[in-house]
């Protein structure tokens, strides 16, 4: 049932889904592997994860390819999303500890037939015989299935099947995440390839202010179920996409002048800080450091550049980045 669930929501109703970006990456049997790893925590990860993603959307920044806004999941579909997931997370809290094997061998001996005698089997698995309140909630709460070899096989295999859904669920929410803010951060190049201004200005991008109320919309959605553990969950590697989807679409800009790098600082920078007070643990850090920097190097001159190439400083930049710099 809960399996039907996911497949709609990845599915829907539009018959033209197969295109989406979501569903490419979900297809994409090394994300899913990276997914797994860093949902379980191995943020080593995060940069190959975004190298990948980037795989399937090169030049996103371009027209000719640009996202379109079904390339992630609408409000009800995301809702759905959320409600699903945290479902999940709750079976997979209890579920796990009901499983108690037995050795079937045992019981069918004549010794244990005198051990497993009537009190016995009162005391330690009857619920109803219990004038005592307390009691009969702790032996309820500690409820167990027994379990031999063919019903543990079965078992396993459930929880597995429910361990594994909980593991695509926060994925997908991940992917869509990480889609939002492709889409966004891509129309801002799009719409605007003229970096050239003629007065600074502090407006934000519509684009950006978007995205940050997207990403608070969501972060409402996983307090609302409870879900505040996960914020980071599914937020984790926000800085990476975000980064290089700056950094990237810088490719698309024909004229950029002081006043539009000083534009293009400010809205990393209220991003940066958008983003940052989501995660639920305060130690969590995202940073746009990275596409700052970026963006004030462009702003120095080419001999500058160089010498900080040559000295090595500048190894957080692909070769290609380098070169749209110069």
């Amino acid at each position: 049932y809960m399996t039907n669930i996911f497949n709609y929501i990845i599915d829907g109703s539009d018959k033209n889904m197969g295109k989406k970006l979501l569903k490419k990456w979900f297809r994409d049997e090394t994300l899913i592997e990276l997914e797994e790893s860093i949902i379980k925590g191995n943020v080593d990860a995060i940069k190959l994860e975004a190298d990948v993603l980037y795989q399937h959307c090169k030049s996103f920044y371009s027209k000719a390819n640009h996202f379109m806004s079904g390339d992630y999941l609408n409000n009800v579909m995301f809702e759905s999303l959320v409600h699903l997931s945290s479902t999940l997370s709750w079976i997979n809290s209890w579920l796990p500890h009901l499983k108690r094997s037995i050795d079937s061998t045992e019981l069918d001996t004549a010794s244990s037939a005198v051990v497993l005698n009537a009190d016995q089997l009162r005391k330690k698995w009857s619920f109803f015989e219990y004038s005592d309140v307390s009691l009969l909630d702790n032996k309820v709460g500690s409820a167990s299935l027994l379990l031999n070899d063919e019903s543990l096989g079965r078992f396993n295999k459930l929880a597995a099947g429910f361990k594994d859904l909980k593991l695509k669920s926060l994925a997908l929410m991940r992917f869509d995440i990480h889609s939002r803010c492709l889409y966004k951060i891509s129309s801002l190049f799009i719409h605007n390839n003229d970096w050239k201004l003629e007065v600074g200005g502090s407006e934000i991008d519509s684009n950006i202010s978007g995205l940050i109320s997207d990403l608070r919309r969501i972060e409402d959605r996983l307090n609302k179920q409870k879900m505040e553990h996960a914020k980071d969950t599914v937020f984790t590697g926000i800085d990476m996409i975000n980064n290089m989807a700056f950094i990237r679409g810088a490719r698309s800009i024909s004229v950029l002048n002081h006043n539009g790098i000083k534009k293009m600082e400010r809205n990393i920078n209220v991003l940066q800080h958008g983003v940052r007070n989501m995660y639920h643990e305060v130690s969590t850090v995202t940073t746009l450091g990275h596409a700052s920097t970026f963006y004030q190097l462009a702003g120095s001159n080419e001999n500058e550049l160089i010498a900080k190439i040559e000295a090595q400083e500048l190894t957080m930049f692909s070769a290609d980045d380098l070169k749209t710099l110069l």
